[in-house]
């Protein structure tokens, strides 16, 4: 499913594999997961984080990638306080998505860790209905 990114991929799990004491997981988008996306909603996409361990207060800019390597900044978050919610906004508007596979891409650092969500988009407009008397 995500043949485009094997060597994004390998790198990940092997930072991943190596350091277990900063972990973070996706609120909204999870991993390997798929998620309709209304093309007519205003504004930026956005994505929620939470984070444990030994990764306090570590300042993360992620990027947002699509399936053709283009990369989205998206602005910066920390990790912490442990279990609270990180929300990053990104430079691409929801209008502009495309269906097709993305990667939040989120480097630590100063840990060398790297976390990843790969899901799949799906982007569509809502369909209204109008029944007469």
């Amino acid at each position: 499913m995500f043949v485009l990114f094997p060597a994004l991929w390998l790198a990940l799990s092997r930072a991943r594999q190596t350091d277990e004491t900063c972990i973070c997981t996706g609120v909204d988008y999870l991993d390997h997961e798929t998620y309709l996306i209304d093309g007519t909603k205003t504004g930026n996409i956005s994505f929620a984080s939470t984070f444990e361990g030994a990764c306090t207060d570590v300042e993360i800019t992620p990027t947002l990638q699509d399936y053709d390597n283009n990369q989205f900044s998206c602005s910066k978050i920390t990790s912490g306080p442990p279990g609270s919610i990180q929300v990053s906004a990104c430079s691409i508007s929801y209008a502009n998505l495309y269906s097709g596979n993305w990667i939040i891409v989120l480097p630590h650092s100063g840990t060398g860790l790297v976390e990843a969500r790969s899901f799949e988009i799906i982007v569509s407009r809502p369909l209204t209905t109008s029944t007469a008397p």
